[in-house]
């Protein structure tokens, strides 16, 4: 199966014998959208048989990691249940702040997303975003009605034999029709294709991917595991190694990995926390996994 990464010459030129700009008329803000007609809702409608509801949302990650790009997401308890009343009303609210966009956070990109030479979908200037008055002219509210259409999901591990794609594994077309033949679907225009890559299961089991620039020991690589017995045919002596913490979420996981990972057979391993705010809990509970 080829695998050529294509130029930067040939992905410069896609940028215009791929565009989509005035396909529907200058003042369109829909884009690939207007693919969606009611004719094709109702082809969606009758595919329908057991009508069971598959999410496409993934867990919020609040922490610093490699694969959250943006903001981590804060989330803070506004009333709890600790204060309710013995008698009478009482409630619970919290808060959510989320910066829609990186790996981690299921969201929608608009076509004022993203700018080329200045300008955006359609050719309008990517000036018409601004601090005050926002998206002026491809805003998600152009999408209003929904996207309601059929959807397709190509399975790319199976036909790569993978559990996971890693970080930098690019999907070519060659992969999109091998799974469309594996599958025997075809994808169709308006069909909002969906493609399993893995990502989310791989950091579930192992955490997220190094960060940029990070190789090796304790990233990339395991120390060489030291034998069960020491050479005295004797149990290596137990060691209890402590971390103390507090709001140091930027740096726990690569201390955790670091004493995992030494390959020592018999460790016994806290991490005193006193109280951290940010995402140490999230970060030590994942990474702790490892052993």
């Amino acid at each position: 199966m080829a695998t050529q990464l294509p130029t930067e010459a040939e992905v410069l030129g896609w940028m215009t014998s791929l565009s989509n700009w005035d396909r529907w008329g200058p003042d369109d803000e829909l884009g690939t959208l207007n693919l969606i007609t009611p004719e094709k809702r109702v082809q969606a409608g009758r595919l329908v048989r057991e009508g069971i509801s598959v999410t496409c949302s993934r867990l919020i990650v609040p922490e610093i990691a490699s694969d959250v790009t943006s903001i981590p997401p804060l989330h803070y308890m506004m009333n709890t249940g600790e204060a309710a009343p013995r008698r009478g009303p009482g409630s619970a609210s919290d808060f959510i702040g989320l910066a829609f966009h990186g790996l981690t956070i299921t969201h929608l990109d608009s076509l004022c997303h993203q700018f080329w030479d200045g300008q955006m979908y359609n050719g309008k200037p990517a000036s018409l975003v601004t601090v005050q008055q926002k998206a002026t002219a491809g805003d998600i509210d152009k999408a209003q009605h929904g996207v309601v259409t059929r959807g397709v999901l190509l399975d790319i591990t199976h036909v790569r034999g993978k559990e996971w794609l890693e970080a930098g594994e690019g999907v070519f077309p060659e992969d999109l029709e091998a799974a469309e033949a594996a599958q025997g679907v075809q994808v169709e225009a308006g069909d909002a294709l969906l493609l399993r890559l893995g990502w989310c299961k791989r950091r579930q089991q192992i955490g997220p991917p190094p960060p940029p620039g990070r190789t090796g020991w304790p990233w990339t690589e395991e120390s060489l595991q030291l034998p069960e017995q020491m050479p005295e045919v004797r149990s290596w002596p137990r060691i209890t190694i402590v971390t103390p913490s507090l709001n140091y979420g930027r740096f726990i996981e690569e201390t955790i990995r670091s004493i995992l990972l030494q390959g020592y057979p018999d460790i016994e391993y806290f991490v005193l926390d006193g109280g951290s705010s940010d995402n140490t809990a999230s970060s030590s509970r994942r990474t702790m996994a490892l052993k």
